[in-house]
């Protein structure tokens, strides 16, 4: 949406006028390139950063932005936000794990091995602390990672 506000010959790419008269005098093309995340593209509104940003975003050095070439760019931003929002949700995990009280996991295990004793119970099979720990423990790790994080122990 952003591209085709830009293009104003309609041509399917970007040369550095149409990008400059975007930057210049759309609301929309400021607010979108000032909070997509990638700097090449935030770039583009300064003057002095704008020939550098265009050959990084311009992958076939022809002096234009097609919109392969634009996609390509958006994708990137769209990349790093989304590493960024995972680093801060697993962040936010290990802090809800540093805070977790022991207690809560006490009792969380105790019923989990005593859900197991019943369910070996029903089935006829023998329940040992052993294998009602590791039971117990394939149960929670939902990844299979072989690791129980906070957000599968929850």
């Amino acid at each position: 949406q952003v591209f085709d506000m830009m293009d104003s010959d309609l041509n399917g790419s970007l040369d550095r006028d149409e990008i400059l008269d975007g930057v210049k005098n759309n609301k929309k093309v400021k607010h979108f390139l000032k909070n997509c995340g990638h700097e090449d593209l935030q770039f583009l509104m300064e003057p002095e950063r704008l020939e550098v940003s265009l050959k990084a975003i311009d992958e076939d050095g022809d002096g234009q932005v097609g919109l392969m070439e634009w996609e390509h760019a958006i994708r990137r931003a769209l990349n790093r936000k989304l590493r960024a929002a995972e680093k801060r949700r697993e962040e936010l995990r290990r802090k809800k794990i540093e805070k977790a009280p022991l207690r809560e996991l006490r009792e969380f295990l105790i019923r989990m091995n005593d859900r197991f004793k019943e369910r070996c119970k029903a089935e006829g099979t023998v329940s040992t602390l052993r294998g009602n720990w590791e039971r117990m423990f394939n149960e929670i790790d939902d990844d299979g990672s072989g690791r129980i994080d906070y957000g599968e122990f929850n």
